[in-house]
């Protein structure tokens, strides 16, 4: 298939194929068919059925039905050939399938035709808000013109026309425009149409049905959950804690969902499995724009985007990306944050809402008070190293991540959370920890959420006398990172001048610190060996942010300096290598990062890889 093809068929949300029913009466296919590969034209033959796909029909296809299933071959450049099985739907005006190639290249495709008869008769009415795989769809109609938008990539502005059953449309959204066109069931209770971008020769199919019980602005309920509508098209999902009255800003935990999964079910969840959370926050879930039309229509599933969102970051994004989830997501939050009522809002999420939820800490930091990643990893575009506006990366050291994840997660490995932790210790993030379970697995109920939510409540709080309480029972638990949070967030609130609790804790920080200061300066100075690297890790660990530990931590930064793009090089050097099939090659620079430059942020990371290998020997 053409790349531009490939492209248009991104914005596809289908199922798979079912089989065909012997019973079904093989429907009529012949005609035009609007397709994310062009238009398919179809005509019998006396051998069963032949047609022309892609741009100006350059390329062919033959086959046969079976029930309500079509199977076609299909020739394109070169002798090979692809296969695809359509399945016909019961309208027959929409068939999804799969294609194949013997090259590998595989993927979805989907068909819509026009009803011949659509557009007769009274004009039928699309006002509403409608599901689709764009997110939520409103349409505003007035005779036969119609205004709307839905959430994907935008929100996208729609205006429309309407004949019959059927509306032709255009949409325009910050980066891209187009054309298109949608028929009403003749049930009213569902459309299917395309859409096709500007410039573009594939088209995308769109389809929708109706999206109820979400208003705009809904009045929230003490103990229940409440379903809403968001200005951009997010549906969400609130439930405001036990005995709340209107008037007074509330604590909020806002929780994503994972894949294919809605945020309701997790605001349920959260506030079942850990009641005491919902006496004391308002718990929100905020959907993923992308609706999975696979889903039942009373058991709505979602999906975020966010894996080419770059925000804030040195990174260049694609066009449209910066409408991606993070975007609609923080302007969800600002919102609702007016509408609710909201105090300060800790975010989290679960898998897939995890990888969000990092992406929405470091580009958003000012929205939220603090992070809690579950069972999750970091995309590049999310690693603190990868943002370098000095006012913002303050910012996102003054947020308290809380990363959480199962040692024995099936489905996201643990190493993946470990590494995320790492990094963040590794770019000077003082309220850090990680929150493991050895049981868990990829469990959302059965992993220390409820923990990980308290300690950042603990540690973004406001209340002077509170925050020097918690400080002490860390002291107390030698958890000096934990002390020395406390001291950094209560020396900001007072604008240093602390009280005389936090002094004292800041005092007990230093005295705990002294001790190994000047032997690891001056270890790291003379740099011998790396026999020195595994006790400073630690150090850093516990007592990165203590003032006297400041000669150490200034050794360590100049050797660091000067270890870290060699270790840079030798580590894409052993990806590729290993890429490549070239185990030998890539452990060996794995293994020199280790021997030579192990000041630089690779050293845990390719220690772990390489003692993993030496234990399977």
């Amino acid at each position: 298939m053409r790349r531009s093809m490939l492209l248009c068929a991104l914005m596809v949300v289908v199922v798979a194929a079912l089989p065909a029913r012997a019973e079904d009466k093989a429907p009529d296919v012949t005609g035009l068919w609007w397709t994310s590969y062009g238009m398919v034209d179809l005509k019998k033959t006396k051998d069963g059925l032949r047609g022309t796909y892609g741009a100006g029909g350059q390329y062919a296809m033959e086959g046969r039905l079976e029930g309500r299933a079509l199977k076609v071959t299909l020739r394109e450049d070169g002798p090979a050939e692809g296969e695809c099985t359509f399945e016909v739907d019961e309208t027959g005006s929409v068939m999804r399938g799969a294609y194949k190639w013997p090259n590998g290249n595989q993927g979805e495709w989907t068909a819509v035709r026009q009803d011949p008869k659509a557009a007769d008769g009274p004009t039928a009415s699309f006002s509403g808000t409608w599901l689709t795989a764009r997110g939520a769809c409103e349409f505003v109609q007035t005779g036969d013109k119609v205004e709307g938008k839905y959430a994907f990539g935008g929100p996208v502005a729609v205006d429309g026309t309407v004949k019959g059953r059927r509306m032709s449309l255009r949409w325009k959204g910050p980066t891209f425009a187009g054309t298109g066109w949608i028929e009403l069931s003749k049930d009213k209770k569902s459309w299917s149409g395309v859409t096709q971008r500007n410039g573009s020769d594939g088209f995308a199919t769109f389809f929708g049905r109706p999206l109820a019980g979400h208003p705009r602005k809904p009045k929230p309920k003490a103990g229940a959950i409440v379903d809403g509508l968001t200005a951009n098209m997010l549906t969400y999902h609130v439930r405001m804690p036990d005995g709340w009255a209107a008037g007074k800003p509330v604590p909020c935990v806002l929780i994503l969902h994972g894949s294919n999964m809605t945020a309701k079910s997790y605001v349920h969840t959260l506030a079942s499995a850990w009641p005491d959370l919902a006496k004391r926050f308002a718990i929100l879930g905020i959907d993923g724009e992308t609706y999975v039309e696979s889903s039942k229509p009373d058991a709505p599933m979602f999906n975020y985007t966010y894996v080419n969102f770059v925000g804030k970051s040195t990174y260049k994004g694609f066009p449209g990306t910066d409408r991606e989830s993070p975007a609609l997501i923080a302007e969800a939050v600002d919102e609702l944050r007016r509408e609710l009522g909201l105090g300060k809002v800790l975010v989290g999420g679960h898998s897939q809402g995890g990888f969000l939820t990092y992406s929405l800490a470091m580009n958003y930091p000012d929205r939220f008070a603090g992070a809690f990643p579950i069972s999750c990893g970091l995309i590049f575009q999310a690693e603190p190293k990868a943002y370098e506006d000095a006012a913002l990366r303050s910012a996102q050291r003054r947020l308290p991540l809380a990363v959480v994840h199962g040692t024995n997660d099936g489905v996201v490995d643990f190493s993946m959370g470990r590494y995320a932790h790492q990094a963040f210790e590794a770019d000077a993030w003082s309220a850090l920890r990680l929150f493991a379970s050895d049981t868990a697995a990829h469990m959302f109920a059965m992993l220390p959420v409820r923990d990980a939510i308290l300690w950042l409540d603990a540690l973004s709080g406001d209340d002077p006398e509170a925050l020097a309480a918690f400080g002490e029972a860390q002291a107390a638990a030698e958890a000096w990172r934990d002390v020395a949070a406390v001291v950094l967030r209560a020396k900001a609130l007072a604008k240093g001048k602390p009280s005389a609790r936090v002094a004292a804790l800041e005092g007990r920080l230093e005295v705990a610190a002294k001790g190994s200061v000047a032997e690891l300066a001056a270890a790291i100075a003379k740099n011998a060996d790396r026999s020195w690297v595994d006790g400073f890790l630690e150090f850093r660990a516990k007592f990165e942010f203590a003032e006297g530990s400041k000669p150490a931590m200034d050794a360590y930064a100049a050797l660091r300096a000067k270890h870290q793009p060699e270790a840079d090089a030798r580590q894409q050097a052993g990806r590729q290598a290993m890429q490549n099939g070239d185990e030998a090659a890539g452990w060996a620079a794995y293994q020199e990062i280790l021997d030579r430059f192990y000041a630089s942020s690779w050293y845990p990371q390719v220690k772990r890889w390489i003692a993993e290998r030496d234990a399977k020997k």
